[in-house]
C-alpha cells in the first residue's frame, strides 16, 4: 500500500501526522516558507519531524521537502492508495492540489481532506468537499473536520463503513469531546 500526505509541517500536531501515517510527506512551500493558514515552518519544526521519520518510522515513510507540485514526479501514475491533502486551505489552492494528485491515485484509492468544517479565514476546502460528496464518502465535522473520499471506485470492503458512517461519527466526536 502506497500512502502520500500532503502537509505543512508547522509544529506538534503535523510531526505526528507525518510520522504516524506509514506516508510520504510534502511541504508545501519550497524551503521552509509554510503557508498562511498553519503560519511559517521554523527550521526545528522540519528537523524534529525529519528525525522522527528518519529514526523511528524509516522503513515505511520519507519526508520530501518540495513543494507539492515539485513531488509529483517522485510518484507513478495510479501508485497511491491513500492520498491525505492537507495544504494551503483556499478553494484554489486545494482543488488544484486535488485535481495535480488524482491521476497518481489507484483504483479504489482513498482521499482524505483536512479542514472540511472551517469556513472562515479564506478557507475554501468546504467547497471542494461539497463537490466531491457526490462519490462514495464520509465524513467526520467535528474539530475541523475530516473528509474521506473514494472518488476512483469504493471496494466492497469500505461500503459497511460508509454505510454505517453516522455511528462511527459519534464514537469519534465523543472521543474528540473527552481529551
Amino acid at each position: 500500500m502506497a500512502a502520500v500526505a500532503l502537509v505543512v509541517v508547522t509544529g506538534r500536531s503535523e510531526k505526528k501526522r507525518c510520522a504516524t501515517s506509514g506516508a510520504s510527506a510534502s511541504n508545501r512551500q519550497e524551503a521552509l516558507a509554510g503557508d498562511p493558514h498553519s503560519g511559517l515552518l521554523s527550521e526545528a519544526a522540519f528537523a524534529a519531524v525529519n528525525f522522527m521519520v528518519n529514526n523511528f518510522y524509516s522503513d515505511v515513510a520519507t519526508l520530501v521537502p518540495r513543494s507539492f507540485d515539485a513531488a509529483l514526479p517522485w510518484f507513478p501514475e495510479q501508485s497511491i492508495d491513500v492520498l491525505h491533502i492537507d495544504g494551503f486551505h483556499t478553494y484554489e489552492a486545494v482543488k488544484h492540489d486535488y485535481e495535480s494528485w488524482f491521476p497518481k491515485l489507484a483504483p479504489n484509492g482513498i482521499v482524505l481532506f483536512h479542514d472540511i468544517a472551517e469556513r472562515g479565514n479564506d478557507f475554501g476546502v468546504y467547497r471542494l468537499w461539497e463537490e466531491l460528496r457526490a462519490h462514495p464518502h464520509f465524513e467526520f465535522v467535528h474539530s475541523h473536520g475530516l473528509g474521506v473520499v473514494f472518488p476512483k471506485g469504493c471496494p466492497d470492503s469500505f461500503r459497511s463503513v460508509i454505510a454505517s458512517s453516522e455511528d462511527l461519527r459519534k464514537v469519534y466526536e465523543m472521543l474528540a469531546q473527552a481529551e
